[in-house]
């Protein structure tokens, strides 16, 4: 019978390996992350992907910070001195927002053959409509 210690992995990807990889990856990514952007100001490109997400998909930005942010983020402070049925009120009050914010981002009208979003009030003021 073979005997296994624990550098032994039974014929797969040697130990270590992916590991190595991983933090080769991170370094790259985090070396084009902190170097200076291009637009001249004072901030990394990093930054600029950020501002740029936020400007021009914004509910994917929010998706973004959701991801990295932890699972179990406790809310402290106004929340904790609220009942049950408040808070459940208050939560589906942001849920309907947040599904407001997302049917304006899918709206897109096209005008002339250039897409007009709407501003989410029922109006498109760029189109001049109500």
């Amino acid at each position: 019978m073979a005997k296994f210690n624990s550098t032994d992995n039974r014929g797969g990807r040697p130990l270590g390996a992916k590991t190595k990889l991983t933090r080769r990856v991170f370094e790259d990514m985090l070396q084009v992350w902190t170097e200076p952007s291009a637009d001249g100001l004072d901030t990394t490109r990093g930054v600029a992907a950020l501002r740029t997400l936020f400007y021009e998909r914004p509910a994917e930005f929010c998706r973004l910070v959701a991801s990295v942010l932890p699972k179990d983020l406790v809310f402290e402070g106004v929340f904790t001195e609220m009942d049950t049925d408040r808070l459940e009120r208050t939560l589906e009050l942001v849920q309907q927002q947040l599904a407001l914010q997302v049917d304006d981002t899918n709206d897109a009208e096209v005008e002339d053959g250039e897409a007009i979003k709407g501003n989410g009030h029922g109006t498109d003021a760029a189109a001049g409509r109500a």
